[in-house]
């Protein structure tokens, strides 16, 4: 139905065809309330609340939707652009393809730094709506790093893992081309002495006591506030 209504599109040749020319659009459209209208639609909205939210609208003085409701303006993004590629042929929807689900994840994407998938979907789209300081990480060589990092931990005779525990923690091993070393470096605090686990190679009697001392740690703090 789609491609009946837009039969232009299918003059369209590429995915990033599509994004660049509904950004440029985007930028340039007045018409504000229509693209909020149409998030409050799809999110179901009761008349109420759609005339409550145009109030909220015209009181903060008619804020482009980019500002006004960043979260819902990303994710009618997300669609468009997905139905545009829809109609312009450069998106499957037969029945052996699942591409309306696989879109949907990447309305989680403005919340994580890393986003992996082995869906190809997901790899060829996820520069289209990606942030420059996110990284996809493609599913298969993820496996592949936890497979050498198991196998890393198991090569360890007993000791050595507790001396790792205590030194390391969580923090992944020194792997050559770590995929989970890569990202743990780019996204999490760097490993400084003493940032190991401490209850490694602990006592009952001692996890006990060191649980008691930071209870009564946490309960002053509270108390005092």
């Amino acid at each position: 139905e789609m491609q009946r209504l837009y039969p232009e599109n299918k003059n369209v040749k590429s995915f990033n065809e599509i994004a660049t020319t509904f950004d440029r659009r985007s930028a340039t459209d007045e018409l504000e309330w229509t693209k909020i209208m149409g998030a409050a639609s799809y999110i179901r909205l009761s008349t109420e609340e759609a005339a409550n939210l145009k109030t909220r609208w015209e009181s903060e003085g008619r804020p482009d939707v980019s500002r006004f409701a960043e979260y819902a303006n990303y994710c009618g993004r997300v669609l468009a652009i997905y139905f545009l590629g829809v109609t312009a042929e450069l998106v499957l929807t037969g029945k052996k393809h699942k591409t309306l689900i696989d879109i949907l994840y990447f309305f989680d994407l403005p919340f994580v730094q890393i986003f992996c998938s082995g869906d190809k979907f997901h790899r060829d789209h996820f520069r289209y709506f990606g942030r420059e300081d996110q990284q996809f990480i493609w599913g298969p060589d993820l496996k592949e790093d936890l497979k050498q990092i198991v196998a890393y931990r198991k090569s360890l005779g007993a000791e050595d893992l507790l001396k790792y525990e205590k030194e390391l923690g969580s923090y992944p091993p020194f792997i050559l081309k770590s995929v989970t070393r890569e990202m743990w470096e780019r996204y999490c605090p760097p490993w400084t002495p003493g940032r190991g686990n401490r209850l490694s190679g602990m006592s009952a009697e001692e996890r006990k006591a060191a649980y008691e001392h930071f209870s009564n740690l946490f309960n002053t703090a509270k108390s005092s506030q």
